[in-house]
């Protein structure tokens, strides 16, 4: 009887070792969430890390802003500062996510093409996304506010 209750435990903790490795959807994290992807992305974000082909970039006198709804609407607020002093952008759209949720779309309000960018990251407290535009390869890391 003992032997069949360490069997049984064994076998528990690996397939339980399994479904946690396949469970990781997002290639740095995380690897088990009781928060869906929507509750996760569904909040204000601001802009931590710009990584441009493997270098980082200098975020001086640059902010971005994300605010994601629940509904599927999001804004996004961009400044930049000039000789002038700042020029802030706003911008509103919808997102969505793909089937498998590891993309996420943006159309900006009034245009008919949009933008997709895959997750590397999605936790309640920071997301990265991974894009190509033009050939070089971006990633940037947002972080909850």
């Amino acid at each position: 009887m003992k032997n069949y209750k360490n069997l049984l435990l064994f076998a528990t903790a690996l397939l339980f070792g399994v479904f946690v490795s396949s469970c990781n959807k997002y290639e740095e994290g995380p690897k088990v969430t009781l928060l869906s992807a929507k509750n996760r992305i569904s909040q204000d974000w601001e802009l931590t890390n710009f990584n441009k082909n493997g270098e980082n970039q200098n975020l001086e006198g640059y902010s971005q802003f994300f605010s994601f709804s629940k509904g599927g609407s999001y804004t996004q607020t961009v400044t930049v500062q000039s000789v002038w002093g700042p020029v802030t952008e706003i911008e509103n759209g919808s997102w969505s996510f793909s089937s498998d949720k590891k993309n996420i779309t943006l159309t900006k309000e009034g245009v008919s093409s949009s933008n997709t960018y895959r997750f590397l990251e999605l936790r309640k407290s920071q997301f990265k996304v991974k894009y190509t535009e033009d050939g070089d390869e971006y990633t940037r890391t947002f972080v909850s506010k």
